[in-house]
């Protein structure tokens, strides 16, 4: 948006300085119908000019229409980009109960630029209700290691609470400190309206949002999870819509293939997807992404590659913990085409 205001003060200043601009030579001076071009029009229509004068030259486009002409430009390649579209639904497992429950732990190694940076630990807590719907909450966990809290000091966690039945979020929560500052988010879904409401804290600065959203609109945690109840298979195109902090994102890719994966809990033959994720509120570079699923009923994410615009971050497998048998809840899940 800045970008967008900073090239209409510019157009602005260029329309002011073309109107009061003067073509004739420094000095002159015109009375009013004495201009050259002015005296030859009306000899002309007096009968006393030899010729008609030439007609004057085509008016160029003002900036302004150079400017809209530029913007109806760029949403129509915004409409026409497919991984601008809104996400279709996807084909899901017939399952009694998810493939995880409380007390699963699983725990990623985090490296950034190559460089060894920390591990994520992902829990998940005991069943419960929250709005009338029932859910299971999921909280993360950031873990710098020393190295990067010397670099960067953030410590935090976000905290879902997922709809059993769907796998979608109900509320979202991230409290993060970061070099000093506080960022708070708490996000309220509500899929009957199609919104989503929140509060957020940014240092001392505190604001309230209301959006409209898509109906299967996500944050990172729901899709995580929501992975594990895909019936992937060759070829199958996936979609998630997301919130990440004040950012809208959409991410579609496709399942290429499967690959046997290298981790340090072991060797994982997986599924392979790759896609891009593009932030829709406002305009950013995409960002290509690359996903590793076990093949198993578990069906658990054991590696990832982002690329950020400051570099590529890959989370890898470190140690998996599942829930205690017969602890998996019962959902009524969500047939093909839901």
């Amino acid at each position: 948006m800045k970008f967008v205001l900073s090239g209409v003060i510019l157009l602005a200043a260029f329309a002011a300085s073309a109107s009061t601009h003067d073509a004739s030579p420094p000095g002159a001076i015109h009375e009013r119908g004495s201009a050259p071009e002015n005296r030859g029009a009306r000899e002309w229509a007096q009968g006393k000019g030899k010729s008609r004068p030439p007609s004057p030259a085509l008016t160029p486009p003002s900036p302004w229409t150079k400017l809209a002409d530029g913007l109806k430009r760029i949403e129509n390649e915004r409409k026409n980009d497919p991984f601008r579209q809104p996400c279709p639904p996807m084909p899901m497992r017939r399952l009694d109960r998810l493939p995880f429950g409380p007390g699963e732990k699983v725990v990623y190694r985090v490296d950034a630029l190559g460089v060894y940076a920390g591990v994520a630990d992902l829990r998940t807590g005991k069943t419960g209700e929250k709005n009338g719907t029932p859910v299971i909450p999921v909280k993360a966990v950031a873990k710098p290691n020393s190295f990067f809290m010397k670099l960067r000091p953030t410590n935090g966690y976000t905290l879902t609470f997922l709809d059993v039945n769907t796998i979608l979020p109900v509320t979202h929560e991230t409290d993060v400190v970061e070099v000093g500052e506080r960022k708070v988010t708490k996000v309220e879904f509500n899929r009957k309206n199609r919104r989503y409401s929140g509060d957020y804290i940014r240092g001392q600065n505190q604001f309230h949002k209301d959006e409209a959203m898509p109906a299967r609109m996500s944050d990172g945690i729901a899709i995580f999870y929501h992975f594990r109840l895909i019936d992937l298979k060759p070829g199958l195109e996936v979609c998630y819509e997301f919130i990440a902090g004040l950012g809208e994102w959409r991410v579609r890719g496709k399942v290429t293939g499967s690959e046997r994966v290298q981790t340090f809990s072991g060797i994982h033959d997986s599924w392979k997807v790759e896609g891009m994720a593009v932030q829709t509120n406002i305009s950013t570079p995409n960002r290509p992404v690359k996903l590793w699923i076990t093949k198993d009923e578990k069906q658990l994410p054991v590696k990832i590659e982002t690329a950020m615009l400051w570099g590529n971050v890959t989370t890898t497998l470190q140690d998996y913990r599942e829930a205690p048998p017969g602890s998996n809840p019962a959902c009524k899940l969500l047939l093909p085409g839901n």
